[in-house]
């Protein structure tokens, strides 16, 4: 068992009884007359406190062995269990759980006749309410009385268990004397056998809380069997003077705009809806004249008193003329009453049929939500009440349980003395497994912190590796990435040179065509030329031996031939010498101008050529670094790899020495916490030790 759980254990022992100073305890009894509007107190007489010590006692043992099952007679509790795993329980009325009808009616006062009915309010783990509310109707009944109980019996203070104990010795022992109504933390309470947990729909929930803390398996199998009846219990009961007691109220409309639920129903589906309206029952509170029919608060009013009565005539043939329940708790004089003046209207008829409400509570221990009296909590007094049915009239008589304040003082002065040498045995025990603890913790806390202290130099060396593991993955895959830059660059000139290379060798092929075509024009031009010269040569020879009359048609052929060869425009024009000789001397500049620019062009042709070569190397080298640069890449790759997956090792061991150092961080503050815990438990444990022996030394 934890700390955690042990404190529980330990708080719900020790946080009632002991260190407290309770309040309130002699008994008056105040009766409440529904036909009247003042309250009327007669006094009674007064029960001792040894009567009242009496009362608390749970056959011949004390109260405090009631507090949780390290006290309590495992041997009883085990003849409950037994009880509940039979099944067939019976309660007053000739009732049978989970058989009978959810609404049980008692139609003839013969069926308990010679038998008195009284009726207990919210009890919400308040044990000495109960038990005093108890031994209050035994005393004051003529004859054998019969219990009602109202519903909500624990959850708000710390003795549930006891009241469950307490309740289930009724049904066991006198089943014919109990009647018990289900209130909303009664079938709130759940159990789920997978889980091994106790749950509620329902807060507060300071039994669930308990009932899980203690995790006690025979507590355990004791409540999921009585969780099973308390799914099950009746929700309602109308006695013959037509009274109906329930703990919440009745069923409410879903909103103000339905008149009537129970309108046009047969008497079957009727008692089908009450049962399917089990939370209504349960939790509905009571608003007077009007109820805004809200679904997360659910009220009734007069209209579904009155609608409800006329539902339950119609199904079961009893009319209902007054309505007493408990679930809200009312202030110091524990009931309230509401006589109507309701006058109706289009949503309901015969509205003088139920005049009366009585809301009752019996608990005096309220949580802390509450401004009542805390018995033992020293809080506001408030006083229990109960309830005894009167055949004929109306509303049973309320009774008023005043306590003072040095009674209820003595009271619980005798009860500690009474105890205390086993209270003292149990403290001086308990005190005994604190030390042991607090040695056990404090040795935990030294082992922890030694752990911690050697394993942190080792994981600052380890810390180190994985900065040195993450600096060499980091310049690795700097000058991988470098790589990559310069293989794209690479790439990058090598695809710029190609483009270059292409162009270059267009250009020079087109130059080179260029000059082939220039130089077959320039030979044939230079031909021409030299057939012209040799002609011209030809023909002087020819003139300086030829007649004068023969000189003309010399010139005239020179001419024709000069004017054909060259492709003169007009070869039917008569050129003078003057004129030949000038276009002669045209064509030969011609000639000399297409030599020049040939020789320009093969100057180009040249340069075009050697930047090819000039391209052919640059390409060479870009393709050369390129292959080394994806070498390279391809042996930095693994490096990498390599380097990441060291770093992944250096990290998980840097990771997991860093979580032993947090896991032992944390047993050091939980042993630190537990330190602190038990201690304030030993301090708390002293001082009851020592209230212990005063009581003892005064009893003595």
């Amino acid at each position: 068992m934890n700390r955690t759980e042990l404190n529980a254990k330990w708080d719900a022992y020790c946080q009632n009884f002991v260190g407290h100073e309770p309040e309130g305890f002699s008994l008056e009894k105040v009766v409440f007359d529904a036909q009247k509007k003042d309250f009327p107190s007669e006094t009674l007489k007064k029960i001792s406190i040894e009567d009242w010590m009496e009362s608390l006692s749970f056959r011949g043992e004390s109260a405090m062995s009631l507090l949780g099952p390290m006290e309590c007679k495992r041997e009883e509790i085990q003849e409950y269990l037994s009880f509940l795993k039979q099944g067939k329980i019976k309660m007053a009325f000739d009732y049978e759980v989970g058989k009978s009808d959810p609404l049980h009616v008692v139609r003839e006062s013969s069926s308990f006749a010679g038998r008195e009915i009284w009726f207990i309010g919210d009890i919400h783990g308040d044990l000495l309410a109960f038990q005093s509310a108890i031994a209050f109707i035994n005393s004051n009944s003529k004859s054998k009385p019969i219990y009602v109980l109202l519903g909500d019996i624990f959850d708000r203070n710390d003795f549930s268990l006891n009241v469950v104990l307490a309740v289930l010795r009724l049904l066991k022992n006198s089943p014919d004397s109990v009647f018990m109504i289900a209130g909303n933390h009664d079938d709130g309470l759940s159990w789920n056998e997978n889980g091994r947990k106790f749950s509620s729909v329902i807060t507060p929930q300071q039994y669930t809380d308990y009932l899980n803390a203690i995790d006690d398996d025979l507590i355990s199998s004791l409540m999921a069997e009585f969780i099973k009846v308390l799914k099950i219990l009746p929700l309602g009961l109308v006695l013959p003077n037509g009274l109906l007691a329930t703990h919440g109220g009745v069923p409410s409309r879903p909103d103000r705009s339905v008149k009537n639920i129970w309108e046009g129903l047969k008497p079957q589906d009727i008692k089908k809806l009450i049962a399917d309206k089990r939370l209504e029952f349960q939790r509905n509170r009571f608003m007077g004249e009007v109820s805004s029919g809200s679904k997360l608060a659910p009220e009734f009013s007069w209209v579904e008193i009155i609608n409800f009565s006329h539902a339950v005539e119609s199904a079961y043939g009893a009319q209902i003329s007054a309505l007493l329940r408990g679930h809200d708790h009312c202030d110091l004089c524990r009931h309230e009453w509401a006589k109507s003046s309701f006058k109706g209207n289009e949503n309901c008829r015969d509205f003088e049929r139920v005049q009366n409400v009585l809301t009752m509570t019996t608990m005096t221990l309220m949580d802390d939500g509450e401004k009542r009296i805390s018995g033992f909590l020293k809080r506001e007094v408030s006083c229990p009440s109960v309830a005894h049915y009167i055949d004929g009239t109306p509303l049973p008589k309320v009774y008023t349980l005043e306590f003072s304040a040095e009674e209820v003082k003595n009271f619980s002065n005798k009860v500690h003395q009474y105890l205390g040498k086993e209270s003292l045995a149990y403290v001086e025990s308990h005190l005994e497994r604190l030390q042991e603890d607090l040695e056990e913790c404090e040795d935990d806390r030294k082992d922890n912190e030694e752990n911690l202290n050697a394993k942190k130099p080792l994981c600052d060396e380890q810390k180190k590796a994985v900065e040195k593991a993450n600096s060499q993955m980091a310049t690795l895959e700097k000058e991988l990435n470098n790589i990559i830059i310069g293989t794209e660059r690479a790439k990058a000139d090598i695809e710029s040179l190609e483009a270059e290379q292409k162009t270059t060798i267009a250009n020079h092929e087109t130059l080179l065509k260029k000059l082939s075509d220039g130089e077959k024009i320039l030979k044939e031009k230079q031909k021409n030329i030299d057939e012209c010269n040799r002609a011209i040569a030809k023909y002087n020879e020819e003139l300086k031996n030829a007649d004068k009359k023969d000189k003309p048609k010399i010139m005239s052929g020179l001419k024709g031939f000069i004017v054909n060869l060259f492709g003169f425009n007009d070869t039917n024009k008569d050129y003078t010498p003057n004129e030949l000789q000038i276009k002669l001397n045209k064509f030969k500049n011609d000639t000399f101008q297409l030599q020049s620019t040939l020789e320009e062009d093969n100057e180009k042709a040249e340069k075009l050529s050697n930047q090819l070569k000039t391209i052919e190397l640059k390409l060479n080298e870009k393709k050369n670094l390129l292959a080394i640069l994806k070498q390279q890449k391809s042996d930095k790759e693994p490096e990498l790899e390599k380097a990441k997956d060291s770093v992944r090792k250096e990290t998980q061991k840097y990771n997991e020495q860093q979580n032993e150092i947090n896991q032992y961080e944390r047993k050091v503050k939980l042993a630190k916490d537990d330190i602190e815990s038990i201690q304030r438990d030993i301090k708390l444990c002293n001082t009851q030790k020592e209230q212990y022996t005063r009581w003892i030394s005064t009893q003595n």
